[in-house]
């Protein structure tokens, strides 16, 4: 047993307690809202981790996640939006993850921060994209998508 206590004060850091703590506040409110855990998360993880660590550290749950929501969802796709976008995200996702593992920590912090920032006024302003939805909005939507879950981890 105090092998295994020994190994508990090893691991366990102050860090890595408020992480798991702010982890716990930021489901809940994914789980009530459907969105924002997320957007709460990944900054606090940056900040704690540095950005690569911090990110790699929220997708894991965040995979797990989806392993639940995509079984129930995938009846209720509209394919012919979902398909376009889906694939212009996914490149979009790999030169944001080339860009997060070369870019300058610091600089990412700030970038991150900014993102954030901006989204919240937008949500808080109740904005929607009202204008037609087409081939060429879906893979803006799609390349932006990707690029910010790529390059902030912000799934």
């Amino acid at each position: 047993m105090s092998k295994l206590l020994e190994i508990m004060v090893n691991i366990l850091s102050f860090e890595l307690i408020l992480a798991l703590l702010c982890l716990f506040f930021c489901a809940i409110v994914q789980g009530y809202s459907g969105f924002g855990g997320g957007l709460m998360i990944v900054p606090i993880m940056a900040l704690l981790f540095g950005p690569v660590t911090g990110i790699a550290l929220v997708a894991i749950p965040f995979f797990f996640g989806m392993l639940v929501i995509i079984p129930r969802a995938i009846g209720h796709v509209n394919w012919r939006e979902v398909i376009p976008l889906a694939f212009i995200s996914s490149i979009a996702i790999i030169i944001g993850q080339i860009f997060l593992l070369s870019a300058d920590p610091k600089n990412l912090k700030i970038a991150m921060g900014i993102f954030i920032v901006s989204f919240a006024i937008l949500f808080l302003r109740n904005w929607t994209y009202s204008g037609q939805r087409n081939f060429i909005t879906r893979g803006l939507v799609g390349a932006a998508a990707g690029g910010i879950t790529g390059t902030f981890g912000i799934p």
